[in-house]
């Protein structure tokens, strides 16, 4: 499996926090989106939304993109339930977590982080993004 990556996302990060905590192998690929070779016509073929991270599966022919549906798979194809239980009621619970993150959490910090970050001088407020 293949697994397009961009250290500088989070998401991205999680992916491979899951594979290195329940020792799932992946090939890892890096994907630079400030080198914009998200943009790149070879990886657009895979990705045509541009986003990492992606996992290419070709033993199911599969693509997945977005971060917990990538998680939840890789779970789900090596049978690891530890971090995403079988069980209907926890699973929800973890769940409401993890859109809760994305839809709450995430959002707020990452201006944030771009700003201090990935901006020329590191102030709230004088990158142009």
């Amino acid at each position: 499996m293949d697994l397009y990556v961009d250290h500088m996302s989070q998401p991205s990060r999680a992916c491979l926090t899951i594979c290195h905590m329940e020792g799932i192998p992946i090939n890892e690929i890096e994907v630079s989106f400030i080198r914009k070779e998200n943009r790149n016509p070879e990886f657009l073929k895979i990705n045509p939304l541009g986003t990492v991270p992606t996992l290419v599966d070709t033993a199911n022919n599969v693509v997945i993109t977005q971060s917990t549906a990538i998680a939840k798979y890789l779970l789900a194809v090596h049978g690891k339930y530890t971090l995403y239980p079988v069980d209907p009621i926890r699973r929800a619970h973890i769940d409401s977590l993890l859109d809760w993150h994305h839809a709450q959490l995430r959002i707020g910090v990452t201006r944030w982080v771009f700003l201090k970050v990935v901006s020329t001088d590191g102030k709230i407020g004088r990158a142009h993004v």
